[in-house]
């Protein structure tokens, strides 16, 4: 459950941020938005500025007009008198100063005109940028829905599947449990004289100790018949467990092994014994040789004290252990 969380936790978080990235997207075009209005205003009151100034038609100059002297007028003989007309006003041209500025503000409201369209320009190219972020955004916001699906499905997919491998797990645990008690009761009467063993430890490893006095003669690793009987009886719960690999494993006691026997030494019996059952194992109760390996320990792994005769006895040993699945001991 704690890692279906933080799957839900790890697609939900980018979601957030997509999500955080759109508003404020939306916010910045906004704001462009506002500006691009205001520069609109600014450009249309220029350009009208500019209309007026042309239309402003130039003051008109005061003429001064200069009264002349009159002309003395000479006595001739016989002749009238005719008075001289005034000479016309001509209209001077428009003062130069009033051209300098008239030009200065024309070409100020120009510059202004140009600036407010570039703001524009500048305004409507990061409108664009902010569109496509918000675009891309939307985009990443929806896949990210997306895969959020995806995994919840995928979460309760695994939830499914977590239920079913533990009611699995629980089913070979109570066949477990049902082979490991049939196999006890196969044993009852070598159990209660402690010449069988059978035990479960928790690493799911079950251990069987057959002393050697019900399998081999002593100084032998020749199967007696009851000794054929006990591996076939154990050879039937180790094929109900085909996946899982067997160890077969020799120990002697610390008597050494006498003038007249095979083996020299103690080493070379308890594996010799070990190799034994397991070829019978093999060949006449059907355990595939490529489950099994064989150990021979000596006397350097004893259960009981050497000292007595029946801790001799109990150390004389062959253990058939049913390791995890493909799990060979070293």
């Amino acid at each position: 459950m704690t890692t279906a969380s933080a799957k839900t936790s790890a697609t939900v978080l980018p979601l957030l941020v997509a999500a955080a990235i759109a508003v404020a997207g939306w916010a910045s075009y906004f704001f462009a938005q506002q500006e691009a209005i205001q520069l609109g205003q600014e450009t249309e009151l220029l350009n009208t500025k500019l209309k007026a100034i042309k239309n402003t038609p130039p003051p008109k100059p005061q003429v001064e007009i200069k009264s002349e002297p009159k002309p003395q007028l000479k006595a001739e003989p016989n002749t009238t008198a005719t008075p001289s007309e005034p000479p016309k006003a001509q209209t001077p041209e428009p003062p130069k100063k009033y051209n300098r500025l008239l030009l200065a503000e024309r070409e100020k409201a120009l510059r202004e005109r140009d600036e407010a369209q570039t703001r524009i320009g500048t305004v409507l190219k990061e409108k664009r940028t902010i569109l496509k972020q918000q675009k891309s955004a939307l985009e990443e916001g929806q896949k990210l829905r997306q895969q959020l699906v995806m995994s919840t499905e995928s979460v309760e997919r695994l939830k499914q599947k977590i239920k079913e491998v533990s009611t699995d797990v629980q089913k070979i645990r109570e066949q477990e449990a049902n082979r490991f008690s049939q196999l006890k009761q196969q044993f009852e009467h070598e159990l209660e004289q402690k010449q069988i063993t059978i035990s479960q430890l928790k690493n799911h490893m079950t251990v069987v100790k057959v002393t050697a006095g019900i399998l081999f003669s002593s100084g032998s690793a020749t199967l007696k018949p009851r000794g054929q009987k006990v591996l076939v009886l154990i050879a039937d719960n180790l094929n109900n467990h085909p996946d899982r690999l067997i160890s077969i494993e020799g120990h002697t006691d610390n008597i050494p092994v006498g003038e007249l026997s095979p083996y020299p030494s103690n080493w070379e019996l308890s594996s010799a014994r070990a190799a034994s059952a397991a070829r019978y194992l093999e060949q006449k109760a059907g355990v595939a040789a490529t489950r099994m390996q064989v150990v021979g320990h000596g006397e350097h792994q004893p259960t009981e004290s050497n000292g007595t005769v029946k801790g001799r006895a109990a150390n004389r040993r062959i253990e058939i252990i049913l390791l995890p699945a493909n799990k060979l001991q070293p």
